[in-house]
């Protein structure tokens, strides 16, 4: 969606808020989940100086972190968060009757071991079992560390949109396509088309 937006900020202290909301001026956003914000306060909420909503889970100082930012115009939308750890966060919107969850995440990087994007992906998966079981809409934004590369059969249509640097599907991502099949996700930015220059992970 156009109003929602994700960035891995390497790094996300109070001075440099207001040099990332200037950027993002001029560009249609109401959400940007945040990864790597490096951050030592387990749970934030506050309003930063242009008026938006900054709403953080951290830990450890220097290390991981997730952030949301929610436009001004967005922020009385917010009913509740919760900072699961310094790699999950969930912020709860309500659109009249629509309620959607957003999940921010950031997956282990290679240096990291398996076990531990197992287990980030069982917590994923039990907040959207729980999420579905109320009705609610869910959408994950986040860096899943994964390259999910080429459609590899018509079968996978459902979930992948066909586009890509027509990179090979790394371990990660072989992980996190079976996941988002078995989930009944959609994994949005191969459903467009983009530029090197715009792309890391996908």
């Amino acid at each position: 969606h156009g109003e929602i937006w994700f960035l891995n900020s390497c790094s996300l202290q109070p001075e440099k808020e207001e040099d990332l909301l200037s950027e993002l001026q001029g560009f249609p956003w109401r959400v940007c989940g945040v990864a790597e914000t490096w951050r030592a306060e387990a749970e934030e909420e506050y309003e930063t100086e242009s008026g938006h909503l900054f709403i953080g889970s951290g830990g450890v100082s220097g290390q991981r972190g997730v952030a949301c930012l929610v436009h001004m115009h967005w922020k009385e939308r917010v009913v509740s968060w919760k900072a699961i750890s310094d790699r999950l966060l969930r912020v709860d919107f309500r659109f009249g009757d629509v309620r959607l969850r957003l999940l921010v995440v950031y997956m282990p990087t290679q240096a990291q071991s398996l076990d531990e994007v197992v287990d980030l992906y069982r917590q994923m998966g039990l907040e959207l079992a729980a999420a579905r079981r109320s009705g609610w809409e869910v959408v994950i934004i986040g860096d899943f560390n994964a390259v999910v590369g080429t459609r590899q059969s018509e079968e996978e249509q459902d979930w992948h949109g066909g586009f890509s640097l027509n990179q090979r599907r790394n371990d990660r991502g072989i992980l996190m396509a079976s996941w988002a099949e078995a989930q009944d996700l959609r994994i949005w930015n191969t459903f467009f088309e983009k530029d090197e220059k715009q792309m890391a992970t996908h």
